[in-house]
C-alpha cells in the first residue's frame, strides 16, 4: 500500500504556506510520520488563506491548509525560545529528514542551520525550500507568486496575442517546487550509505526546469518563443453549458464524421492543417453551429466516438462528477473534527493494493503533548512548565 512505503521514516516539518507543506504531505501520503512544527497561538500562516466554509475565516477550517497537511501531526513550538530550539534539536536528532521553507538566513539565525542539525544527527537529510535558493544575489530578496512566474519566463508565453499575458494557476510554481523537493528527499533517503545531505530547492529553479521548451527554443535557435497569435490548431468552442477544446491538427476525416458533415471532406479550405488555420474563423463557425445546442458532455462523447481529440473545459464541480475520476476512486472524503466532511484529491498513482484513506489535517498543536512525551521523554510537569514559559 502507498501509505506503507515510507513506514518507519520520521520527518520533522518546519515548513509553511504551500511548497514545503505539499512536499511533506506527499511524504505523509506514502506513510512517513510527519511532525509539523507550528508557531504557538497562530500556527502555519496557511491557516489564514482559505477558502473557508461560508467564507467565514477560521484557523481550523482553511481549505488550503487542510488539503496540504493531511496525515501529519501538529506540534506547537516557539523556535525563538531557547527551550523551543532545544526541543527542535532533540526532535531532529530522532528524525530521518528535516524539511524547512524559511528564507535562507533564518535557520542559521535560530541555531538550527545544517551544521547544528548534523551535530546532533550525523545521518540527517535537510531539505531547504526557498524562492531563490540558498545562494546567489537574490537569496534573501522578497518575492510573490507573480514575480516568480515573470522571472521564470512562463509569463511570456501565457495567453494569446495581442492580449496581455496571463498568469499561471494559483500557487503553480509552489506545487512544482514541493514535488521537486519530495523527489529530491526520496533520492537522498535512498542512498545505500546514509550520510549528511543538504538539499537546496528553489521555487524559481523548479519552475524553470518545468519550462524547458521555452529556453531550449532560445538555446537552439537564438529566438525567444513568442506567445501564439491565436489558439490554432486548437479551437475553443462554446457548447450549451460551457466550452470544449478541439485539437484539429490531424484526422480531418474523423472531424467530418463527428460533425456528420461528409460534404466537408471535399471542401478545399479545410483539407490541410495550413488550410484549416488559414480559414480558422470559418471552421469555428461550422463547429460552433454544431455544438451550440449540445451540452459539453455530449459534445465530448461524440468527439470520443469519432476518435477526435477534444475535452470539455471543466469546472471543479465537473471534476468531482467526472466518470474517469470516479472509476479511479481518485477523490476521497475526509472527516475533520472542526471543518467537517471534506473532499480531497487522492494519491497521484495507484499501487497493487488500494491506498487507505488519508487522515485529516491536524488541529493546531493537537499532538504537542504526545510527541513531547514520546520523543523527548517529558512528563506532565515539564510540559506544563514549557507552556508557562511560552516555549510551546
Amino acid at each position: 500500500m502507498p501509505e506503507e512505503m515510507l513506514a518507519g521514516l520520521t520527518v520533522l516539518d518546519l515548513t509553511h504556506h504551500v511548497a514545503g507543506p505539499f512536499c511533506t504531505r506527499l511524504l505523509a501520503d506514502l506513510g512517513a510520520r510527519v511532525l509539523k512544527i507550528e508557531r504557538p497561538q497562530t500556527g502555519d500562516p496557511a491557516r489564514a488563506l482559505g477558502p473557508f466554509p461560508g467564507d467565514v475565516p477560521h484557523p481550523e477550517k482553511s481549505g488550503t491548509f487542510l488539503d496540504l497537511n493531511t496525515g501529519k501531526e501538529s506540534v506547537t513550538l516557539n523556535l525563538k525560545h531557547p527551550r523551543g530550539r532545544e526541543i527542535a534539536l532533540e526532535l531532529a536528532a530522532r528524525a530521518d529528514l528535516v524539511v524547512e521553507s524559511f528564507r535562507p538566513r533564518v535557520m542559521p539565525s535560530l541555531g538550527l542551520g545544517f551544521d547544528a542539525l548534523v551535530a546532533v544527527n550525523p545521518r540527517l537529510v535537510l531539505c531547504s525550500i526557498s524562492t531563490f535558493g540558498q545562494n546567489g544575489p537574490l537569496r534573501d530578496a522578497p518575492a510573490t507568486e507573480l514575480t516568480v512566474h515573470v522571472m521564470g519566463a512562463r509569463y511570456t508565453e501565457m495567453g494569446l496575442r495581442p492580449r496581455p499575458p496571463l498568469r499561471m494557476a494559483p500557487h503553480a510554481s509552489a506545487y512544482l517546487a514541493g514535488l521537486a523537493a519530495a523527489t529530491a528527499c526520496l533520492a537522498a533517503l535512498a542512498d545505500p550509505e546514509p550520510r549528511p545531505c543538504h538539499l537546496d530547492v528553489a521555487v524559481l529553479d523548479a519552475l524553470v526546469a518545468a519550462t524547458s521548451r521555452q529556453y531550449a527554443q532560445y538555446a537552439f535557435t537564438g529566438i525567444n518563443l513568442p506567445r501564439a497569435a491565436a489558439a490554432r490548431p486548437a479551437q475553443v468552442i462554446r457548447a450549451a453549458d460551457g466550452h470544449v477544446v478541439f485539437t484539429l491538427a490531424l484526422g480531418w476525416d474523423r472531424i467530418c464524421a463527428m460533425l456528420e458533415r461528409p460534404d466537408l471532406l471535399d471542401d478545399a479550405r479545410f483539407h490541410s492543417l495550413a488550410g484549416r488555420m488559414a480559414h480558422a474563423e470559418e471552421l469555428d463557425a461550422v463547429i460552433s453551429d454544431w455544438a451550440l445546442d449540445l451540452p459539453k458532455a455530449e459534445v465530448f462523447r461524440r468527439a470520443q466516438a469519432a476518435r477526435v481529440a477534444a475535452a470539455p473545459v471543466n469546472t471543479a464541480a465537473d471534476l468531482l462528477a467526472d466518470e474517469q475520476y470516479r472509476a479511479r476512486t481518485f477523490f476521497q472524503e475526509i472527516e475533520h473534527p472542526q471543518a467537517g466532511r471534506l473532499i480531497h484529491p487522492g494519491h497521484p498513482f495507484h499501487a497493487t493494493e488500494p491506498p487507505a484513506p488519508r487522515r485529516p489535517a491536524p488541529t493546531l498543536g493537537q499532538h504537542t503533548e504526545t510527541v513531547l512525551r514520546e520523543r523527548c521523554g517529558l512528563d506532565d510537569d515539564a510540559i506544563a512548565s514549557l507552556r508557562r514559559e511560552g516555549a510551546i
